[in-house]
C-alpha cells in the first residue's frame, strides 16, 4: 500500500497574524487523495515532476466539496492556511470571490512575482526553507495592504452555536443583529453563517466515524447536530458524492489531504460565553 506523509511546521512569529498553519504534504508513490472542504484560504506551493517547472504555487479558495485527485509519485506540496481577514491583504482578492476557485498566484500577484517566487521556491534546500520562504512573499505582500484585519472571538462563538441554533439566535447570543453577523461571515470567510454551520457539522460527523471501527451512525448525526440519520445521509451525498460508509471507506485507501478540522486552527476556540457587544 502506499503512503502520504504530512507534517507541521512552525510558523514565524512575524507571519503569525497572517498564517493560520503550515503542513507539508509528501506522497513518495502515485496515491489517490482526498481533500475534505474547508472555510479557510490556502496558498498551496508544489513540487515535483508532475509540475510544470517542477513548482507552482496557487490560492485555494473555501471548498464547498470534497476533491479527489491522484497524486504522482515524488510529489511534494507546502499548505499555508491563511488566517481569516488577511485573505485580502495577502491574494487582493475577497474570500468570497475565492470560494471554491483555484488560481495561480500570479494571476493575483502579476507575473513578474509569481516568477520570482518559484523561483525562490525551486531553489530552497528543504521544506523548511521553501515554507520560510513563502512566508516571507505573503509577509511583503501584506506590508502594502490597507484594512487588513483578523478576527475576534466572535466568529468562533457563532460557528459553535450554529450547530445548534439558528442565526438570528445565534446574533442575539452574540449581541450583534443578524445582518451584522452574516456580514461578518462574508466579509471574513466568504462564506454564509448557514453554509459555515453545514460544513462544521459534516467535518463533526466524519471525525466521529473516523473514530469508532463501527461507526453508529444515528448517534453521530445526533451529536453532529443532524435531524436525524436521513439528514445526515443526504448531506454526505451532497458534500463528498458518497454515502457515509463508502466515504468512509475510500478513507482508508485514499489518503487525506490538509487539515482535519476546518475551523481550526484558523479560528480561535470558542469562548464559554459570549463575547462583549462592540459599542
Amino acid at each position: 500500500m502506499s503512503f502520504a506523509h504530512t507534517r507541521s511546521l512552525p510558523v514565524r512569529a512575524e507571519a503569525a497574524h497572517l498564517v493560520a498553519g503550515l503542513l507539508v504534504d509528501e506522497s513518495p508513490q502515485p496515491l489517490a487523495r482526498i481533500a475534505t472542504p474547508s472555510t479557510g484560504v490556502q496558498l498551496v506551493a508544489r513540487f515535483g515532476p508532475g509540475v510544470p517547472g517542477g513548482v507552482d504555487v496557487h490560492v485555494l479558495g473555501a471548498q464547498r466539496r470534497v476533491r479527489r485527485k491522484q497524486v504522482a509519485g515524488g510529489h511534494r506540496a507546502i499548505l499555508l492556511r491563511l488566517q481569516p481577514g488577511m485573505q485580502r491583504a495577502v491574494s487582493g482578492a475577497s474570500p468570497a470571490s475565492l470560494v471554491g476557485q483555484v488560481v495561480a498566484v500570479g494571476d493575483f500577484w502579476g507575473e513578474v512575482a509569481g516568477a520570482r517566487l518559484r523561483e525562490a521556491l525551486a531553489t530552497a534546500p528543504d521544506a523548511h526553507t521553501a515554507a520560510a520562504r513563502l512566508q516571507a512573499a505573503i509577509l511583503e505582500r501584506a506590508r502594502a495592504a490597507d484594512g487588513a484585519r483578523g478576527t475576534g472571538s466572535r466568529l468562533a462563538f457563532a460557528i459553535e452555536r450554529l450547530q445548534v441554533s439558528g442565526v438570528a439566535e445565534v446574533a442575539r447570543a452574540a449581541g450583534v443583529s443578524e445582518r451584522q453577523l452574516r456580514r461578518e461571515f462574508h466579509d471574513t470567510l466568504g462564506l454564509s453563517p448557514k453554509a459555515v454551520a453545514r460544513l462544521e457539522r459534516f467535518a463533526r460527523a466524519l471525525r466521529d466515524a473516523q473514530s469508532s471501527d463501527a461507526p453508529g451512525w444515528a448517534a453521530i448525526a445526533a451529536d453532529a447536530g443532524y435531524y436525524d440519520q436521513a439528514h445526515l445521509i443526504a448531506e454526505f451525498n451532497t458534500i463528498a458524492g458518497a454515502t457515509p460508509n463508502a466515504l468512509l471507506a475510500e478513507l482508508r485507501v485514499a489518503a487525506p489531504v490538509g487539515w482535519s478540522r476546518l475551523s481550526s486552527p484558523s479560528l480561535p476556540a470558542a469562548p464559554a460565553t459570549p463575547p462583549a457587544p462592540v459599542a
